[in-house]
């Protein structure tokens, strides 16, 4: 089984978007694929269509319930922040990190499918509670990742500076994926021969 971690330069880049593209992608070419967002912010159950985790479950061909989002879920605020942030706004405990380590070590111990796949929240660096980031949460897990960096002025820096991060701290990248949004592909391809003058990892456009 192949596992991988969806993790970006930030918010906003298009990790969502891009793991969903890929589950379609690999149950096209007759793949068995899972996946989970084990934590998420933001989550409104009167509007479970518009989160990410509802959107992960469509491109799994599963039905958007409140049970099969908690399913990929479980680690939830509604508040649209950072998770330890959210915890003070909405004076909730900060998330059991073990808790999250001990759900995604299982679904990935489960070698039940082709292809695993996580999607982490935010960027690397984004805090899980006042000790953890979801850096820590890649380490602990051993796992690659695919890195979704963005199509913006700041990208060469902020993808260069989780690039170094992941060297730093031993952890291998699979690929990268530069999501072409807005839609300027001359820039994209910039960005793309800029960074391969610094890093030896595979580089791809999409969107």
């Amino acid at each position: 089984m192949q596992k991988y971690f969806i993790t970006s330069t930030g918010t906003e880049i298009g990790k969502t978007y891009f793991i969903c593209s890929l589950i379609k992608k690999l149950i096209a070419e007759k793949n068995t694929v899972k996946a989970i967002k084990p934590i998420i912010t933001g989550l409104d159950f009167s509007e479970l269509t518009n989160s990410d985790s509802a959107q992960i479950l469509n491109s799994l061909g599963q039905k958007i319930t409140k049970e099969n989002i908690l399913n990929i879920s479980p680690f939830y605020y509604n508040v649209a922040d950072s998770p330890d942030s959210a915890a003070l706004i909405q004076a909730k405990n900060y998330l059991n990190y073990n808790k999250i380590l001990d759900f995604c070590s299982s679904f990935l111990n489960n070698h039940n499918k082709d292809y695993a796949l996580i999607e982490g929240i935010g960027g690397i660096m984004v805090p899980i509670n006042q000790h953890k980031t979801i850096l820590n949460l890649i380490k602990d897990l051993n796992i690659e990742i695919i890195l979704v960096i963005g199509n913006y002025l700041g990208s060469r820096s902020h993808s260069l500076n989780v690039i170094e991060l992941c060297q730093l701290h031993n952890i291998k990248i699979h690929k990268i994926m530069l999501n072409n949004f807005p839609n300027d592909l001359t820039n994209a391809q910039n960005i793309q021969k800029s960074l391969t003058n610094f890093c030896a990892n595979q580089i791809d456009i999409f969107n």
